[in-house]
């Protein structure tokens, strides 16, 4: 359903090793480690498949993808953590609630994003 790539700062990921990273997130380990996470600023756009995640996704080469980037910031502004997630769309959907806040004269779109594999879809 995904293909996922996270890198770290060196000075934050000594310590991750396979065995942490495989019974809990990296947030929390980041957290954990004492970084205070702040915000993240995320990005969806398509992207093709190359070989290595084609064949991973079990997909044909050059195959359209969901492209999500993230970037994860501590407390000070500082970047801990960029993920880039590479999404089958037959296999995963990205929904978002939108409410309309503000004055009459100045009313906006405020978004409450929700991501999940699609139901159903095979």
């Amino acid at each position: 359903m995904s293909h996922i790539t996270t890198w770290v700062p060196h000075a934050l990921a000594r310590g991750l090793g396979r065995k942490q990273l495989g019974k809990k997130a990296i947030l929390v380990l980041l957290e954990e480690g004492g970084v205070d996470i702040g915000r993240a600023t995320q990005s969806i756009s398509a992207k093709q498949a190359d070989a290595g995640v084609a064949a991973a996704l079990d997909v044909p080469l050059g195959s359209a993808l969901l492209s999500v980037n993230r970037v994860v910031f501590d407390s000070e502004e500082r970047p801990v953590l960029w993920l880039q997630g590479l999404y089958r769309p037959d296999r995963y959907e990205y929904e978002m609630d939108l409410s309309r806040v503000g004055d009459i004269d100045a009313k906006v779109w405020v978004a409450n994003h929700r991501s999940s594999p699609a139901a159903g879809r095979d």
